[in-house]
């Protein structure tokens, strides 16, 4: 992913607008981090695509910045989809849970499981994230349990994709003979730990849901 990722933007036609405005946020500094924290949330908020947010967000900030940029963003966006699914869009979030029977049962475990199991929910990513947002609104869950678990759920996978992102320009670099492989090491293993962090929690997670769920 990473060595296409470095060949679309170096050679594909659309890489060359998409530098210029990743340059652009870039110059910007702090200042565009809020601007682009905004960008996410709507994208959750409209069920577009998520993953390139984070991935960008730590190619321009690095890994641990943005990651706090990328994080503000999905959660803002989770938050205002449950608020817009429980209000404004109720009748459209009830047709989207009426044709999904998974979203339903759900909605309707974590009712009764609490943070416990939306934390673990939020923590797996085998569940559509977008629609799960819009379709909680609808069940009686609170508004601070669904942010507190929203918040520390997301993180793991986030963090993964953030410090992913950041590894772009030193692996650009490395296939372009500016530097060598060892002088980025520290990011590679810190990927590389991310990633089992991430699968190891990933994994725990589907056992501990399939146990909650009686599955």
């Amino acid at each position: 992913m990473l060595v296409l990722a470095v060949y679309a933007l170096s050679h594909l036609p659309i890489g060359e607008r998409l530098l210029h405005f990743i340059e652009t946020l870039r110059d910007l500094g702090p200042a565009g981090m809020a601007p682009f924290a905004l960008s996410y949330a709507i994208a959750t908020v409209f069920l577009l695509p998520s993953t390139p947010f984070p991935l960008a967000a730590g190619f321009l900030y690095g890994p641990w910045a943005g990651f706090v940029v990328a994080w503000s963003g999905e959660v803002s966006g989770a938050l205002a989809a449950w608020w817009l699914g429980r209000t404004v869009l109720r009748r459209r979030a009830e047709r989207l849970v009426a044709r999904s029977p998974v979203l339903t049962a759900l909605g309707e475990a974590i009712q009764e499981g609490g943070l416990r199991l939306l934390f673990l929910v939020r923590l797996s990513p085998i569940f559509p994230f977008g629609p799960l947002n819009y379709s909680l609104g609808l069940f009686d869950v609170p508004a601070s349990t669904y942010l507190v678990a929203t918040a520390f759920g997301v993180g793991p996978a986030c963090l993964f994709l953030t410090w992913t992102g950041s590894t772009l320009p030193r692996l650009q670099a490395v296939l372009e003979g500016e530097e060598g492989m060892g002088s980025a090491w520290g990011y590679w293993v810190g990927l590389l730990v991310t990633a089992i962090a991430v699968i190891a929690v990933t994994r725990a997670t589907r056992q501990a849901l399939n146990r909650k769920l009686g599955r």
